[in-house]
C-alpha cells in the first residue's frame, strides 16, 4: 500500500475515486523515477535530451559530480542554416579538470541530419600541471601552485610534494619568498620551516614578520606561524641573533618577546639589558599559556649577566614568578643544588626547565 495516500481513498467505491487513486499512483511513480534518474547522474540521458533541443545557450546543468556548461546544441548543424557556429558543451568537474565530449563510435554525426543528434562520450582531459600538482611536476610548477587562485587544493598538493623533495626544493621556495602573491609567500615560508634549511636573510626576515600577533597570508595545513616560526628561529638562535636584536624592542609585544627569547637562547650578552626585563615580566601568572617557562629558559641562557635583573624582580614577585626567580638566582650564584628538581612544582614535563626546556615539546605562547 502506498503510504503517501489515505487508506479510505484507495477503497472508495465510486469509479471516479478509483480513477483519481490510479492517477495519483501513476504520478507518484513517475516522480520517484525522475528523482532516481537525477540522483544516478545519467550523463548520456541528459546529453541525448540536449541533442534534440536545438541551439539554445543554457546555464550550467549539474549532473552528479559534473557540470555541463555552454550551449546545449548537439543537433542541427549551424552550417546548414548559415547560423554562427555553436561550441560543443564544456564539462568540468569540481577539481578543476576539463572533460572533453567526443562522438561515440557508430553514432550519427552532428551534421548528418539526424532528428535526434549525436550521442557524446565524455573523456577526461588532464589539466595543466600548475592546476593539478603531482609528483611529476617540477619544483617551479609546484611553487606556482601556491598562488591564490580559484583552483581548489592545488596549494596543499604542491606543499605535500615539495616537502617530500626536501632540500632539492629549497631554491624555488626561497625565490617564492619574494613573490607579490601573499599566499604564495606564506605557503613557501611554512614549507621551508618544515624542511628546516640553514637560515638566509629573506627567510629570517619573513620568519620574524610571521611570529607577531597578525601574520599575513594563509599557511599550509597544520602550520601555525607562531609555533613553527619560533621553533625554527630557536633552532638557529646563534645565526638569527643579529636580526633578533632589531625586533627585541618591536611594537608588537609577541614578536618582541620571541626575539628576547631567541637572544637568551643564543647567549647574546650585548642585549641582556634590553631582553632580560621583557622576559622577566612574563614569569608572573597571567592568561598566557607557556610564556613563563619559555622566559625562564631564555633568562638562563644569559647566565650571570641576568642576575641583577632577577634580584631586582624578586621583592615584588607573585606566587608563580618567585620559585622561577629563586631558581634562576641559585643557578647564577653557583647554588645548583638548591635549584635542582624545582620544576616538579611548576611543570609536569620538565624536572629542570632551566636546562631541559624545549620549544618543540611545549606550547608556544600566543597573546
Amino acid at each position: 500500500m502506498n503510504r503517501w495516500l489515505p487508506e479510505d481513498f484507495l477503497v472508495a467505491g465510486e469509479p471516479r475515486d478509483r480513477l483519481a487513486a490510479a492517477a495519483m499512483l501513476i504520478g507518484s511513480t513517475l516522480l520517484l523515477g525522475a528523482f532516481a534518474l537525477a540522483r544516478a547522474g545519467d550523463l548520456s540521458a541528459v546529453l541525448q535530451w540536449s541533442a534534440g533541443r536545438g541551439s539554445r545557450p543554457v546555464a550550467a546543468v549539474p549532473v552528479g559530480d559534473l557540470q555541463v556548461s555552454g550551449a546545449e546544441s548537439l543537433a542541427e548543424p549551424a552550417q546548414a542554416s548559415g547560423a554562427p557556429q555553436v561550441a560543443d558543451p564544456q564539462v568540468t568537474d569540481p577539481q578543476g579538470d576539463a572533460l572533453e565530449t567526443e562522438p561515440l563510435q557508430g553514432a550519427p554525426d552532428v551534421g548528418s541530419g539526424s532528428d535526434h543528434g549525436a550521442r557524446r562520450e565524455v573523456r577526461l582531459r588532464p589539466a595543466a600541471a600548475a592546476h593539478r600538482p603531482s609528483e611529476r611536476s617540477s619544483n617551479a610548477e609546484l611553487v606556482a601552485g601556491f598562488r591564490d587562485d580559484d583552483v581548489r587544493f592545488n596549494a596543499e598538493r604542491s606543499a605535500h610534494h615539495l616537502r617530500q623533495r626536501g632540500a632539492a626544493a629549497v631554491p624555488e621556495l626561497a625565490q617564492a619568498l619574494r613573490s607579490d602573491d601573499v599566499q604564495q609567500r606564506s605557503y613557501a615560508l611554512g614549507t621551508l620551516w618544515v624542511l628546516d634549511p640553514a637560515p638566509f636573510p629573506e627567510l629570517i626576515d619573513r620568519s620574524f614578520a610571521a611570529v607577531g600577533r597578525r601574520p599575513e597570508g594563509r599557511y599550509p595545513f597544520g602550520v601555525q606561524p607562531a609555533s613553527m616560526g619560533v621553533r625554527y628561529l630557536a633552532r638557529h638562535a646563534a645565526e638569527v641573533a643579529p636580526w633578533a636584536r632589531r625586533f627585541v624592542d618591536d611594537a608588537d609585544p609577541m614578536r618582541a618577546f620571541f626575539a628576547a627569547y631567541v637572544l637568551g637562547r643564543a647567549g647574546d650578552l650585548r642585549t641582556v639589558a634590553r631582553a632580560a626585563p621583557r622576559l622577566i615580566e612574563h614569569l608572573a601568572d597571567n592568561h598566557i599559556q607557556g610564556d613563563a617557562l619559555m622566559a625562564c629558559h631564555g633568562l638562563a641562557g644569559f647566565g650571570a649577566s641576568a642576575l641583577p635583573f632577577v634580584e631586582d624582580a624578586l621583592p615584588g614577585a607573585d606566587a608563580q614568578a618567585r620559585p622561577l626567580l629563586e631558581a634562576l638566582r641559585a643557578e647564577f650564584s653557583g647554588g645548583r643544588a638548591a635549584a635542582a628538581g624545582f620544576g616538579r612544582g611548576v611543570t609536569r614535563v620538565y624536572r629542570d626547565p632551566l636546562r631541559e626546556y624545549d620549544p618543540g615539546r611545549s606550547a608556544i605562547p600566543r597573546f
